[in-house]
């Protein structure tokens, strides 16, 4: 029997790459296939779910098909070029180096990572990114054979209780504004606070910012956000941090409108998440963002004009035609992210290597 065997760095919970390797591990085992994960880290909630990578060599065979999963340089590398079956490269981007020229650390392992992947070039079956943004850079890297293969997201992970606090907290007539990503200079939540603060000037006082993403890494970045913050007297904006499931499921729940200043995304799930909790996004258009929205949601090309994205979010959150309209476009975009529908994609790639 085929052994499909994926490998990943580092396998985290509430991690996208992390949940999406496990979906896709879950479907091969229904679908009548030996599946393994192989991290060279992980969380010590996961540590029963996969295997450590000094296991591979067992399970590796002739007839196996090796899975990379990319974003970042491992020595997973060396173990997926040695191997001898069909080899899939799963790119999941890796942020330019100039966003993390305030990081010298992270800014050399970001410029490793992208050399260390032009070094797959020739070595890979089929190279796969998960957005059409992520492909076409592994065209330009020379990779033959490319195509697009979505985040796999098990959509029932969200089907929990919302969490009665934050309800009793939250629920309110406040516009709520969300933006779920790891702080980082990328992702540009230091723009977010400044149209969010424009925003509850001169539109809608009575709003508030919540800002969920993990900090490791960047305290620095977290310190300038706050100072901003402070700076703009924004007291109804929350730095959140990283959080629970159920606590997460309840800040879209909560939340009138999703909106990303971000200027690098290699997929973007939140982008997904916002669409399964029917949260209108309004996003600005760069990289791998407009490829996920797939013509839904509402994108902006000028960050600077801050009163007319201000009036549109007042517009946006409103309940009417326009939010119903957006509502729904978010809706038949969600269809392509759906599992039958990347597990069928999944099942064309099997086919390649039967």
């Amino acid at each position: 029997m085929t052994r499909i065997l994926q490998l990943i760095p580092a396998f985290h919970a509430a991690d996208a790459i992390g949940n999406n390797v496990l979906t896709v591990r879950n479907y091969f085992r229904k679908s009548g296939f030996e599946s393994e994960i192989f991290f060279i880290e992980a969380d010590s909630s996961l540590t029963g779910k996969a295997c450590h990578y000094s296991q591979f060599e067992r399970y590796r065979s002739r007839d196996s098909v090796v899975i990379l999963h990319y974003a970042l340089p491992s020595p997973l590398n060396d173990l997926y070029l040695r191997s001898p079956g069909f080899k899939i490269l799963v790119y999941h981007n890796i942020t330019p180096p100039g966003f993390l020229r305030h990081y010298p650390h992270l800014q050399r392992i970001a410029s490793l990572g992208r050399s260390a992947l032009k070094s797959l070039v020739g070595e890979t079956d089929r190279a796969l990114a998960d957005s059409q943004y992520s492909r076409l850079e592994l065209d330009e890297m020379g990779f033959a054979d490319t195509g697009v293969m979505p985040i796999f997201i098990d959509f029932s992970r969200y089907e929990v209780p919302s969490n009665p606090v934050l309800e009793e907290m939250f629920r309110d007539d406040f516009t709520n504004i969300l933006f779920v990503g790891r702080l980082t200079p990328n992702k540009c939540q230091d723009d977010l606070i400044r149209l969010y603060g424009f925003f509850k000037r001169h539109v809608r006082e009575r709003s508030r910012l919540f800002l969920i993403g993990k900090t490791t890494g960047f305290e620095k970045y977290l310190f300038q956000l706050s100072d901003l913050a402070s700076r703009l007297k924004l007291g109804d904006t929350y730095f959140l941090g990283h959080v629970s499931r159920e606590e997460l499921v309840t800040y879209y729940r909560l939340s009138d409108v999703f909106i990303s200043m971000s200027e690098h995304e290699g997929f973007c799930v939140p982008l997904i998440e916002s669409m399964f909790f029917d949260l209108p996004v309004l996003a600005y258009n760069a990289t791998a963002v407009p490829h996920t929205l797939g013509g839904s949601g509402v994108l902006f090309d000028d960050k600077s004009r801050i009163p007319a994205l201000s009036e549109m979010i007042g517009l946006i959150t409103r309940p009417g035609p326009f939010r119903d309209a957006v509502v729904q476009g978010q809706r038949k975009r969600l269809e392509s992210f759906s599992p039958s529908t990347v597990g069928g994609l999944w099942d064309l790639e099997v086919a390649r290597f039967r």
